[in-house]
């Protein structure tokens, strides 16, 4: 291999490394975006409507998960069928700030229709979940991407920093609690219910820049390169365990469940 070739071979990996350190970084925002809102959300709901049951609760948090997903499988899709990430990355994050700026401004109807107001906080929670398909366009990214030996641990640091987003999340919330009522400019608020979903459109404007400016798709023949490496045979013995991943997403589901409900008798 001469000087040329290596100097190609070194620019691929180089960009091919900080795309997968890209996607790291979109991973843990998502992440922190996402946790922030959980412990604000149902004082967020009584502050809309002091009527409001707990049964409620339940529609906004799942109202998340139906927009994940439906929004995950076809973003996945669209990347496949596009055989590039960017434009179906930036859409769905694009999504995932509408979602939150309506979230945030549903207490704009609050003095209209409480009602009214709580279903723009559902609306707000569904884009927000199709926003989350990011996530399966991060994920398959760094499965594409990587060789086999490398995969294990990018996708396991990817996890990582998921991870650390959902630890932080409420972290940062605890903090925006402590502004209590903040302030108001006309009937649009900044207090705790709200800033921890303009900090997470604030996160998620971040990583489209961030993908905008940095993220280099176009790196030649990367796949052929980094996957040229894995024998077909090793291929053939990759087989999904459906078994498997049916307990493990039930067991997801209900432990996002309880985390989302548990509350004080």
């Amino acid at each position: 291999m001469n000087g040329e070739e290596s100097s190609f071979f070194a620019e691929i990996e180089r960009k091919k490394w900080r795309g997968i350190r890209i996607m790291y970084l979109v991973l843990f925002l998502n992440s922190t975006g996402f946790s922030i809102l959980l412990p604000s959300m149902w004082p967020y709901l009584q502050h809309l409507d002091p009527t409001v049951n707990y049964s409620f609760l339940g529609v906004a948090a799942a109202a998340y998960s139906v927009g994940q997903l439906v929004a995950s499988p076809l973003a996945g899709k669209w990347s496949t069928v596009r055989g590039k990430v960017t434009l179906p990355l930036q859409m769905v994050m694009f999504i995932g700030v509408l979602g939150n700026l309506i979230y945030a401004l549903a207490c704009l109807l609050k003095h209209i229709s409480p009602q009214l107001a709580l279903w723009c906080v559902v609306v707000g929670r569904v884009l927000s979940g199709a926003g989350a398909g990011c996530i399966a366009i991060a994920r398959s990214y760094h499965g594409t991407v990587t060789t086999l030996d490398e995969r294990t641990g990018v996708v396991s640091k990817g996890s990582m920093a998921q991870s650390v987003g959902f630890i932080l999340g409420p972290g940062l919330s605890l903090m925006t609690s402590l502004l209590h009522s903040g302030f108001s400019i006309g009937h649009m608020e900044f207090s705790q219910y709200t800033i921890p979903a303009y900090l997470s459109v604030f996160m998620i404007v971040t990583n489209m820049v961030i993908v905008a400016i940095w993220f280099d798709e176009d790196v030649g023949p990367a796949d052929l390169v980094v996957n040229s490496m894995v024998e077909q045979s090793e291929i053939a013995t990759l087989r999904v365990k459906w078994t498997g991943v049916v307990i493990c997403n039930l067991m997801a589901f209900y432990l996002y469940a309880e985390f989302y409900c548990t509350r004080d008798s």
